[in-house]
């Protein structure tokens, strides 16, 4: 035989029939656990050979006899194999729900307010299944979506974010608030939202899906906001809520969670309704994982239109 190829890349199959051949020496046995012809057996135990430029077989007639640098290769095998059986059963594992990794992203106030019952209940019918939360703005868990960082994502629906698929899940109304004694809320019946001409507010960060919504509004209306702070940290936000003359734009579940006490009160807009869309996104295209479309079909339940905070 002449040497092997420095460049040699092992064939699968050849190695399989070489191993079921050297444990019994017995090519029939080897063609039924492999179902395919003894000829085609030996053929591959043929062309194994040859590719290697060694002798693993010593061959009397029809009885075949491992050689020592056969038996090397078939404790090799040995090892080879019984990885394969562990990686079969990690990928039927997977399939299962009984091992992976589930990778969500979404904004704070959903991860704090929302997300912790699903969580809780995917683990307890998944147990085997990691959890892993990211956060940021909508647009940023959009971006993650795209690195393929996280993904699911469950964000408000922003503009820019091409290749991402977004499926509805609730809408959550956004309001206006302020201390009590602010002059806007003192107006019982509510404001016309061009009333907000030159009164400071504050807003969440460009990015976030409020914000994007919120900025539309001003938009339409042809007057810009007099922003005096922009922040999506909710305790900075009282502080400045409770010392100052600003009123605050939120998403109606981290009012009624943060804000809605006898100190701050919503100022109703007569002729608006802001309304944020929430959605569950993820990459158009792509095969999910088994965790994440379990995860998926658990949160898309409750998927709707009603206002989120209003559920139980």
């Amino acid at each position: 035989m002449e040497g092997v190829n420095s460049g040699l890349m092992l064939n699968l199959n050849q190695l399989r029939a070489f191993y079921e051949v050297a444990k019994t020496q017995n090519v029939r046995q080897a063609s039924k656990r492999l179902f395919v012809s003894q000829p085609a057996v030996s053929n591959q135990i043929k062309m194994f050979e040859e590719s290697c430029g060694l002798n693993l077989f010593k061959r009397q007639g029809r009885r075949i006899i491992i050689t020592d640098i056969g038996r090397i290769f078939l404790n090799r095998c040995h090892a080879l194999f019984d990885l394969e059986k562990v990686i079969e059963n990690d990928i039927q594992e997977f399939h299962n729900l009984q091992i992976g990794v589930l990778k969500v992203g979404t904004v704070k106030a959903f991860a704090q307010y929302i997300l912790g019952r699903y969580v809780n209940r995917f683990h307890s019918l998944y147990p085997g299944i990691k959890f892993s939360l990211d956060e940021g703005n909508s647009h940023e868990i959009g971006m993650s979506l795209l690195r393929f960082e996280n993904e699911i994502a469950i964000i408000g629906k922003i503009p820019g974010l091409n290749g991402v698929e977004f499926l509805p899940f609730f809408t959550e109304r956004v309001l206006l608030f302020a201390r009590q004694d602010h002059p806007l809320v003192k107006k019982k019946q509510g404001i016309r939202f061009d009333e907000l001409k030159g009164h400071p507010i504050i807003i969440k960060h460009t990015g976030s899906g409020t914000r994007h919504v919120v900025d539309a509004v001003f938009f339409r209306h042809a007057f810009p906001p007099h922003i005096m702070l922009e922040t999506s940290n909710v305790g900075f936000l009282r502080q400045i809520i409770e010392q100052g003359e600003c009123a605050a734009f939120l998403a109606e579940t981290e009012f009624n969670k943060e804000f809605n006490t006898e100190d701050c009160r919503m100022i109703p807009i007569i002729d608006e309704e802001i309304n944020l869309e929430v959605n569950i996104a993820y990459l158009e295209g792509q095969l999910l994982s088994p965790a994440a479309k379990a995860f998926l079909e658990l949160v898309t339940r409750d998927s709707g239109k009603m206002n989120f905070s209003q559920r139980q």
